[in-house]
């Protein structure tokens, strides 16, 4: 009984030690982020009083929620962005930790050295200029902290074992995610392909695709939701069509597609 219950201890302090690993490293990473500081943007939401408009212009719905319960609670975002930022620094260790576990599930024969890497390459996704560039807006950590959690939560439960029930909670979490923000999405698609390679030995089999298809599709069908959310709220009048609304104009996702082919070139030849 005593030789169980310690074994049951191991993983748990492995798990914290992994966790606290996660909040030392990020937090060194960051801590010249964690000090009140502003942007463009910090000034103008300062004086905010609802949930911001701008939030459902740009389809942020669950953003302009959550801006409206903070406001009714005298909370204001950039007042508060000290003690938001130390949350989303934790957010980023929960989300780290959740994924090294998980990608560590899948390759149970990792030697110490092997987990160190692995350790390391799980930071690496953390702590890169596009994460860093979340902090360049202070104001912000709160909503950046709720899209960490929540697309980390859909990642988890895709690959969860289960039956469908766990693809409908996954796609749940990403609609809510990418209500916050919606670049969200790189995020899931990018650490959900790598996941679901490692969790299939790097082999290229059915069971492969079909997780690739039942991924992609999730995906897919959560953000035409939001761009669909944002676009009922055009209809009703709610909010103004902008230059920054989606649409679903063949010339205008002709338009993006070629934007996007064309700065490849500059992403991976001229390294900008």
């Amino acid at each position: 009984m005593f030789s169980l219950s310690k074994s049951l201890e191991r993983p748990k302090r492995r798990e914290l030690l992994v966790f606290s690993i996660y909040i030392f490293f990020f937090t060194l990473v960051y801590a010249i982020m964690m000090r009140a500081r502003f942007s463009v943007d910090s000034y103008a939401n300062y004086y905010v009083t609802d949930g911001g408009i701008q939030n459902l212009k740009l389809g942020r719905v669950a953003n302009y929620v959550l801006l409206s319960i903070l406001n009714h609670l005298n909370i204001n975002i950039v007042k508060w962005q000290v003690v938001f930022t130390v949350l989303f620094v934790f957010a980023l260790a929960w989300s780290a930790n959740v994924l090294y576990r998980q990608m560590a599930s899948y390759t149970s024969n990792l030697q110490p050295k092997e987990k160190l890497f692995l350790l390391l390459a799980v930071a690496i996704a953390y702590t890169n200029v596009s994460i860093l560039e979340w902090f360049l807006f202070p104001e912000m950590a709160i909503f950046w902290a709720c899209t960490v959690v929540t697309v980390t939560g859909s990642i988890y439960w895709f690959f969860r074992e289960g039956h469908w029930a766990k693809y409908l909670i996954s796609f749940g979490l990403l609609c809510m995610a990418l209500s916050f923000y919606q670049a969200a999405i790189g995020f899931y698609v990018v650490i959900g392909t790598s996941a679901i390679l490692i969790k299939n030995d790097m082999q290229v089999t059915k069971e492969t695709v079909k997780d690739y298809l039942i991924y992609y599709a999730i995906a897919g069908v959560a953000c035409i939701i939001t761009i669909e959310t944002l676009d009922i709220l055009v209809n009703l009048g709610i909010v103004p069509l902008t230059e920054r609304s989606p649409s679903f104009d063949i010339s205008v996702v002709f338009s993006n597609i070629l934007k996007v082919l064309k700065a490849q070139k500059t992403i991976w030849w001229d390294g900008m």
